[in-house]
């Protein structure tokens, strides 16, 4: 069969059974060389019965399946996206190239392993965080990836993460937050802070702020005008907040309202 219907074939396969017709024969295994099919290593394609966050297993079987990527994409991927349920270790990062999206685990995991694995990201321009913000990752980011210039999260946004991004992440210029709640003192340093910063995208997050009650903490249905003003120097500023699932309640204190949930 010609080669390049071979690789046009070989396109619409996800990355397990891209490795394994690499396996079939030599003129299969040449077309499997082809650097337009290792672009992307996506897991998240794959069914969720492949994971288990909470197994060794699955990250011997992700470690396996990575190696075999990583000798047939001749050296680097340039983009490595996790299935969200991967458990996964610094071992399997050494990879990386321009974009990395974690799965949803503690970043505690690979702190002791981060800055090994940051040392091989040079090119890293893009990066996605689900799970737990640690500050000990994103510094071994800061000091071996300087060509970071997106960051989203899917995480909590409180002050710690947010000094930790001004921090060791000062030129970014896109950030999005997503399905997760942000505090109104983190979002305004960052605002304020980060003087790269071009577009910032928040969905679906709830935006908290100080409350009266002690143990509580005030749900923001819009945004004050501090915050307004700050964003408008951004060439691109997007917010979407839906609170309405969370379990709140309100109050009335000299004459103002509050919508509060616990903390």
């Amino acid at each position: 069969m010609d080669n390049d219907i071979l690789i046009r074939i070989f396109m619409t396969l996800n990355v397990v059974e891209l490795v394994c017709v690499a396996s079939v024969c030599k003129s299969w295994r040449e077309a499997a060389f082809e650097p337009c099919l290792w672009e992307v290593v996506d897991f998240s394609k794959l069914k969720a019965t492949n994971f288990n966050p909470q197994r060794e297993q699955s990250s011997h079987r992700v470690i396996n399946i990575l190696s075999s990527a990583f000798r047939l994409c001749g050296g680097t991927i340039s983009c490595l996206i996790f299935h969200l349920n991967t458990y996964i270790t610094s071992q399997q990062l050494v990879l990386v190239s321009k974009r990395l999206v974690l799965p949803v685990q503690d970043t505690e995991r690979l702190v002791n392993g981060s800055e090994e694995a940051a040392k091989n990201w040079p090119k890293l321009e893009s990066l996605t965080i689900r799970g737990r913000f640690t500050i000990e990752f994103m510094k071994a980011i800061g000091q071996h990836c300087n060509n970071l210039i997106e960051l989203k999260m899917l995480c909590l946004v409180d002050m710690d993460c947010a000094e930790s991004i001004i921090a060791y992440a000062p030129s970014l210029k896109v950030s999005s937050i997503e399905f997760n709640m942000v505090h109104r003192d983190a979002m305004l340093s960052l605002l304020k802070e980060m003087k790269q910063l071009e577009e910032l995208s928040m969905s679906h997050c709830l935006i908290l702020d100080h409350s009266p009650i002690p143990g509580y903490m005030s749900v923001l249905v819009q945004l004050d005008e501090l915050v307004l003003q700050e964003a408008s120097r951004l060439k691109k500023f997007m917010f979407f907040q839906s609170p309405s699932h969370v379990r709140s309640f309100e109050i009335s204190l000299d004459g103002d309202t509050f919508l509060l949930m616990a903390i």
